[in-house]
Formats: structure tokens, sequence, C-alpha cells
């Protein structure tokens, strides 16, 4: 298998509309988890595995992988709770 085979194969997986929906689901749970005080990246990663086990493998993988995978959407997160409480930023 050549290597522009291999990346056709890779984009196949990745490229449905189910594998998508489940990464943007990753990203918005990623900012809210940001949003809220306290709460690390590694533990938002943490609650939300058990909601990869039905998944199918890659689609688990694409929904860790947008809850926990930008340390910025974290910050994002964290940015959006100091606006919305008038706090000082960190």
């Amino acid at each position: 298998m050549s290597f522009t085979e291999s990346v056709m194969a890779g984009l196949s997986l990745v490229g449905n509309v189910e594998a998508f929906l489940c990464l943007f689901a990753g990203i918005i749970v990623g900012v809210i988890g940001g949003a809220i005080p306290g709460l690390s990246a590694t533990m938002a990663v943490a609650l939300a595995l058990p909601f990869t086990f039905p998944m199918e493998a890659i689609n688990g993988i694409l929904l860790l992988l947008g809850v926990g995978g930008l340390r910025l959407r974290i910050l994002l997160g964290a940015g959006v709770y100091y606006l919305v409480v008038d706090a000082p930023t960190q």
C-alpha cells in the first residue's frame, strides 16, 4: 500500500458526516468544559470517556480529541467564564 493510498484510506474514515458530528460535539463540550472553573482538559476527557464506549472506534477517538485535544480551546472557555462573571483574568 503506497503512501497516497494510506492517506486516502485515513481520510475516508474521518471524512464522513458522523465523524464530523462527533468532532464538533467534542469541541462544544470542550469549550463548555473550559468555561467551568476547576475543570481541566484531562478531567473533561475523563468525563466524556463513558460516552464513547458504544461508538465506533474512530468516532470515539474524534470525540475525545475534540474534548481535550487543544489547550487553546480550554483557555477560550475560561476566557468566556471570566467575561461573563466580570472576574479578573488569569
